[in-house]
């Protein structure tokens, strides 16, 4: 009889390889699962259950949509978060410092999204609805002071996309003199003892012939990276180079850069790319039965948001075709790639994604990922944080292993598997061999817990899942005790 071990350490592969739906089950690395929700590798060599997040402030409205949440460091003041909500014939911006959201102004066109950019020490905001065709006034911030004449925004045009690079600030697919410009950039001047201007001449044209819009700007290694809808530019104030023709689709919320890289969803190129020079490289290749679940109607779901080491991305609600026939539905689903590791794990919140953003308040000393739902606004927890809810909902994870335990080709038989569990807490465990009926459900009550299995077979699948609001269990890896079938053809 021998044994095959999965644990951290040693000469065997720590679980922090992530999800792997694209190879075949003998050649998924040691490390790879083959499907985990709502657990992530970020203690190296084991999957800990996320952390869950929790409400900022009270609800701003009533079953009304988050419409863009923007960060603002003004110098000298308290940080602040602003928050633009829905609302039945106009939309409000609120204000908070971490806590209460206090209304600033509610004269804003409902049913658009909202984009805002820090410049000189304002937030300037544009705006655009798809449902109606129509491009929201501009307006700035200082402080709590709203306003729509301030001289930094006379004679902007408006747009969907409003980014800083260098010291100019651009608007992309613009309306200028009462033309849409779809496939135009509009830049201010350079600024001078705090002031811009704007002239209908400075602006430049991103291939208007090819029937695409801008779909996003972002700043990225001091360049303005242009995103049309199936194509990618960069601008460095006097040249437009063409990078590659992967693009990202309007509304174009995938797009985030974390230092040196920029992550982004392309439809046209079947994945999530990361970009920091040369190319865009695919990066989502091991997950891409989880890119295929994201269907057309689902574009206008998708948000992004990155933080020190991880880049997420929300789909809305998913079914995931896994091997063999197998399908999963996940709701509010939210694909968490880490980069320090190469890995890909599936977050399922209890509330749905309509906006999202860093934000790094005077109480806590990092950026955290905030989102908005409907009427609210969420901080991501970390580990630190010691919150293991959805806003006080459960949060249930899920960890699918598969594995040919040794030689792949051999029949073989196992007889017990002890899973390495940290915060058991009445896990399940259930296991099967070569795709037949899952077989020995357990419930598991202690590190190491021995289960009888007597699986025979080539492939063997084994499945934890938990469900609580207790402290997230760990999971260090799986021990088995397996032998090769005496009479194995």
């Amino acid at each position: 009889m021998s044994s095959s071990i999965i644990y951290t350490g040693g000469e065997s592969a720590s679980l922090t390889g992530g999800i792997n739906l694209k190879v075949s089950d003998y050649l998924r690395e040691p490390g790879e699962c083959l499907l985990i929700i709502n657990a992530i590798g970020d203690r190296l060599g084991s999957l800990m259950k996320r952390p869950g997040y929790t409400l900022i402030g009270a609800a701003l409205a009533s079953s009304q949509d988050i419409l863009g949440l923007q960060p603002y460091y003004q110098a000298g003041a308290s940080k602040r978060l602003f928050g633009i909500v829905n609302g039945g014939s106009n939309a409000t911006i609120h204000v908070s410092t971490g806590g209460a959201w206090t209304s600033i102004n509610s004269s804003l066109l409902s049913d658009a999204l909202y984009q805002g950019c820090q410049f000189l020490d304002t937030v300037f905001f544009v705006g655009y609805s798809s449902g109606s065709s129509t491009f929201a006034t501009n307006f700035l911030m200082t402080g709590t002071s709203f306003s729509t004449s301030q001289a930094n925004i006379n004679g902007m045009p408006q747009g969907k996309f409003v980014c800083r690079a260098a010291d100019l600030l651009y608007v992309g697919n613009a309306r200028s003199g009462g033309t849409n410009y779809p496939s135009r950039i509009y830049f201010s001047s350079v600024p001078s003892s705090g002031v811009i201007t704007w002239t209908s001449t400075n602006f430049v044209a991103v291939p208007e012939d090819n029937n695409e819009e801008i779909s996003w700007l972002e700043e990225s290694n001091n360049q303005l990276l242009i995103f049309k809808e199936r194509s990618l530019y960069r601008w460095d104030e006097s040249v437009l180079v063409k990078v590659a023709d992967t693009g990202t689709p309007l509304p174009g919320r995938s797009v985030k850069t974390v230092g040196y890289y920029t992550f982004f969803y392309s439809q046209n190129g079947g994945g999530v790319y990361a970009y920091s020079g040369g190319k865009p490289k695919l990066i989502s290749q091991k997950i891409q039965p989880l890119i295929d679940a994201i269907t057309q109607t689902s574009l206008d779901d998708l948000r992004a948001e990155a933080d020190y080491d991880h880049y997420y991305l929300f789909v809305g609600d998913v079914t995931i075709q896994l091997p063999y026939g197998d399908t999963m539905s996940v709701t509010n689903a939210v694909y968490v790639y880490t980069i320090s590791t190469n890995s890909w794990y599936v977050y399922s919140l209890a509330d749905s994604v309509k906006g999202m953003c860093r934000f790094v308040d005077d109480t806590n000393g990092f950026d955290r990922v905030y989102f908005g739902s409907t009427g609210e606004v969420f901080r991501l927890a970390y580990d630190v944080d010691s919150v293991s809810s959805d806003d006080g909902d459960s949060i249930s994870g899920l960890i699918r292993y598969r594995t040919p335990i040794g030689a792949f080709h051999e029949l073989k038989v196992v007889h017990k598997a002890y899973p390495l569990v940290d915060r058991a807490q009445g896990m399940t465990f259930r296991a099967r061999a070569d795709n037949r009926d899952w077989k020995r459900e357990t419930q598991i009550n202690q590190n190491a817990q021995m289960i009888p299995l007597d699986l025979e077979g080539r492939i063997f699948e084994f499945e934890i899942t938990e469900s609580s609001i207790f402290a997230p269990f760990i999971l260090n890896g799986m021990a088995f005790i397996a032998d090769q079938r005496t009479n194995s053809p």
